[in-house]
């Protein structure tokens, strides 16, 4: 059609064609390799036609749909943040090997231990502003581990992470994904409500930051996903 409409010439209209059927080929084989760095399927294509046939498929640009360009700059976006959490997280903790914590929670070795830990033992001023420690919620056996938010309000009456409003589009959410909160394990980023939605403080983030690590070592998961964070 584009070289019906003389957008590009026939020349190259049949190299692009003949590209694009190398590029079938392949996929048909499994011999395709997806770049991930490249944000979706599309420019995946448009880079192997570049490969297969020069110049002529810089005339050629798989358009994206306004839903296809939402969707995937959302998960564009949602991976810069994982990365950017997960960076955060496997920081060394500014802690000097004295501090109790540390030790403390290096000897803790099931889930059980962890939260009568943090039940029983003094960790910061959160834990007196709260009225429930957020755990956890779901499958502790689930590959898939889900790092939420802060707690809210909700969250903190219930002791139970993503609920109410929030919980009812993150359940759809997982539905949409095949998936249900039985089947994954939700824990949240820290376990107690903020006074105010304030920021952290450093003293708080040094305390609390080694906690959902060993939370996520506890439960070794093989997919590890962050939502609700800011």
């Amino acid at each position: 059609m584009l070289a019906e409409c003389k957008i590009i010439s026939k020349k190259d209209s049949s190299s692009i064609i003949a590209g694009l059927k190398k590029i079938n080929n392949k996929f048909k084989k499994g011999n395709f390799k997806l770049n991930p760095e490249l944000e979706d399927i599309h420019m995946n294509i448009e880079a192997q036609l570049q490969k297969e046939i020069g110049d002529p498929a810089k005339r050629l640009h798989t358009a994206r749909s306004r839903n296809d360009q939402v969707a995937t700059d959302l998960k564009l976006y949602v991976r810069k943040k994982n990365d950017q959490l997960i960076k955060e997280i496997s920081k060394p903790e500014e802690l000097s090997d004295d501090i109790p914590i540390r030790s403390n929670l290096h000897e803790i070795k099931t889930l059980k231990e962890l939260k009568s830990f943090l039940l029983n033992n003094s960790i910061c001023d959160l834990q007196r502003s709260s009225k429930n420690l957020v755990f956890s919620d779901g499958n502790s056996h689930s590959s898939i581990m889900i790092i939420s938010g802060t707690p809210d309000s909700n969250e903190d009456n219930s002791g139970i992470p993503i609920r109410e409003k929030n919980g009812e589009l993150f359940n759809n959410i997982l539905s949409a994904a095949n998936l249900t909160r039985s089947s994954v394990y939700i824990a949240p980023i820290i376990p107690w409500k903020i006074p105010g939605n304030r920021d952290l403080t450093n003293e708080e983030r040094v305390v609390l930051l080694p906690i959902i690590k060993k939370h996520i070592e506890l439960i070794d998961p093989k997919i590890l996903i962050f939502v609700g964070l800011d």
